[in-house]
């Protein structure tokens, strides 16, 4: 008998993956999580994948990013999610990417090597 395919985004399959770890016990509270680099090389996925999948986790109040150093497993238990709560709306994300990003990040970047 064949396994049903996952027909979840990749990246809420992801979240769901780094969230039963977190559950699990693999990463406890205040603890780092890896870096988006390391992560999308263990899952096989594109680093705004793993980006997605950490703003989903933030969403939930099961990790929190702290500018300069990193995403950390937050110190509260989890709440109990269900599949479809890791859903996030374009709305959602695309605040989140702001907070994430900053405001013009990449632009001024660039900015200095001109």
């Amino acid at each position: 008998m064949a396994a049903t395919p996952d027909t979840r985004k990749l990246y809420q399959q992801v979240a769901s993956a780094i969230m039963a770890s977190i559950v699990g016990g693999n990463y406890k509270p205040g603890e780092r999580l890896p870096s988006e680099r390391d992560l999308a090389v263990a899952f096989k996925v594109s680093r705004p994948t793993i980006r997605e999948a950490m703003i989903a986790l933030e969403i939930r109040g099961l990790a929190e990013s702290r500018h300069g150093s990193g995403i950390y497993v937050t110190d509260q238990p989890p709440a109990q999610v269900g599949p479809g709560d890791l859903d996030i709306g374009a709305f959602e994300l695309t605040e989140a990417r702001r907070l994430f990003e900053g405001e013009g990040g990449g632009a001024r970047r660039n900015d200095r090597y001109r």
